[in-house]
């Protein structure tokens, strides 16, 4: 899986070099960037560009990319992590370098395609197909609901813009809760007329949206996300596209700008000490020590590592402590587990051409209050599947999309066990007893990645952006002229991107944010301006 507010786009808060204190430029300042995701490629490679040529780049794993990673399956690559360009447009950090170094197919940068509206988190999949667990399709009773239920999406994003009545008569409500109450009036009011196979075939697709929906966003379910904080996300026109040779070539190609001898692995940051601290030689610093002992010395320290991570590790990675209100801010935001199960059929058993298909429970109902057991039945957090297209570059591949503690419970359980479930339901969507198993599985692990341990942030009920422009506010925080300090502790990924977090284009740009902040300090910067801004939307 960015509007107007009230406080301006995170990427120019405290920017100024006045903010710090108006910094000399005599020494080449050091700068240590902990975490080679986007956001850690994005910071070090665009620090490179602007002429600080004592950088860094630390990784606590045996390899860079983060949450993007590709891998060969079938015929072609798959990507593990980061699937799609949401929003390819110039807005979009991630587009324009694909464009620039030529990672797209042939028309995936065309204006026409540039301009189409896009939906916030848009899978970008068509056509598309509902499948209902009796074995039967039934597309147009399915997609009348499915359009009520862009409907309702479409008011829940409009609420953020709302004045402060509408916010203080939702303030404490989930998006969850909201569109239950809106359904129950539906039925109410409209719906109760329906025959009971129609009524079931509505509300089993509505659960399905909302199931869906909770994976895009990365929560257990839209009962944990807030209602008038989700509007603030903002959605960047263009048709979602993919890169042909996978998320890891839009990694490659950033590095090329990087000396890759910088690049160090296998460095598990335990502790920051940072505020001040003295060195031997007389310089105030930052001390980075990783796992065995081994200390690197900065000026500066752009952590990018994800949210997931800070959230079970900050009290131990920072010395001193984080400020209150930065601890606070990154326990209110929400991180969650979404995963993806690869399968390989020599044929398919799906129509050519199809792209996603929706499986509709016609037995769930978003207004019943237990509409599953967990965990006896994991697999009906699984809403839908992708048909990798087109059939020549992958083969016959589905992927297969399940978030939530049922995502996380399934990396626990043996491959034997889950590609059973999963054949046992694709026999009952489908209705065909017959469909081969498949040649092969291949199935991802985010929360159970040591240095990841989630998939991608969302805002939790009761947070809000204010909590992510904590996040990525700098230490000390500005101003800075009292002491003359500069910012020691700079921060950046896709949760601590105001607009644009959850996406890869998020973290990228929160990455060149940061960049461009030291090199306003500095006074190297160039012709420079942030990507999107909500004046620009």
């Amino acid at each position: 899986m960015f509007k107007e507010t009230r406080q301006g786009p995170i990427g120019q808060r405290g920017l100024s070099g006045s903010a710090f204190g108006g910094m000399d430029n005599h020494k080449e300042p050091r700068v240590v960037v902990v975490g080679a995701g986007l956001a850690g490629i994005g910071a070090s490679t665009r620090l490179y560009e602007l002429g600080f040529r004592d950088v860094s780049l630390l990784e606590g794993s045996d390899r860079v990319g983060g949450r993007t990673r590709s891998r060969e399956f079938g015929r072609g690559i798959i990507d593990l992590g980061a699937t799609w360009i949401h929003g390819p447009s110039p807005g979009n950090a991630v587009f324009r370098v694909a464009s620039a170094h030529g990672l797209l197919e042939d028309g995936d940068d065309r204006a026409m395609r540039q301009a189409a509206v896009g939906k916030a988190h848009s899978k970008g999949a068509r056509p598309l197909a509902y499948w209902t667990n009796l074995g039967r399709t039934n597309d147009v009773k399915a997609e009348a609901a499915s359009s009520y239920y862009e409907e309702l999406i479409e008011d829940v994003q409009k609420m953020f813009r709302s004045d402060q009545e509408v916010h203080s008569k939702h303030a404490g409500l989930s998006v969850g809760q909201y569109i239950k109450q809106q359904v129950a009036k539906r039925v109410a009011d409209e719906w109760s007329k329906d025959d009971e196979e129609l009524l079931r075939i509505k509300l089993g697709t509505l659960s399905m949206r909302l199931k869906e929906e909770a994976s895009i966003s990365g929560a257990n379910s839209m009962d944990q996300v807030d209602l008038i904080s989700f509007g603030e996300y903002v959605a960047l026109p263009g048709e979602d596209c993919v890169f042909p040779r996978g998320y890891s070539s839009l990694v490659d190609s950033l590095l090329q700008r990087f000396p890759r001898e910088r690049v160090l692995l296998n460095k598990n940051v335990q502790c920051i000490n940072w505020a001040g601290m003295d060195c031997q030689d007389g310089q105030s610093r930052v001390r980075v020590t990783c796992e065995g002992g081994e200390s690197f010395f900065a000026d500066h320290v752009i952590v990018t590592v994800p949210l997931g991570y800070l959230k079970n590790h900050h009290s131990t990675m920072f010395e001193p402590s984080l400020p209150t209100s930065k601890v606070e801010a990154l326990e209110n935001l929400g991180f969650g587990t979404v995963n993806k199960i690869f399968l390989e059929f020599s044929e398919p058993f799906w129509n050519a051409g199809l792209e996603y298909v929706r499986l509709v429970w016609d037995d769930e109902s978003p207004l019943k209050v237990k509409q599953q057991q967990f965990p006896l039945e994991w697999e009906r957090k699984i809403q839908g599947f992708q048909v990798l297209q087109p059939p020549e570059r992958y083969g016959h591949v589905i992927c297969l999309w399940i978030s939530g503690k049922e995502s996380e419970y399934v990396e626990e359980l043996p491959d034997e066990e889950v590609l059973q479930r999963l054949m046992k339901l694709l026999h009952m969507f489908t209705g065909n007893a017959h469909i081969s198993e498949p040649l092969q599985m291949f199935r991802t692990r985010w929360h159970n990645n040591p240095y990841m341990l989630g998939s991608y942030s969302y805002v939790k009920v009761g947070s809000s952006g204010n909590d992510v422009s904590e996040l990525a506010s700098p230490l000390p925080q500005p101003p800075f002229q009292e002491k003359q300090l500069k910012p020691q502790l700079l921060f950046a990924g896709e949760a601590t991107h105001r607009y644009f977090y959850s996406t890869a284009h998020g973290a990228l740009s929160s990455g060149w944010r940061e960049a461009q902040r030291l090199a306003l300090l500095y006074g190297r910067e160039q012709d420079y301006s942030e990507e999107w801004s909500p004046s620009s939307a």
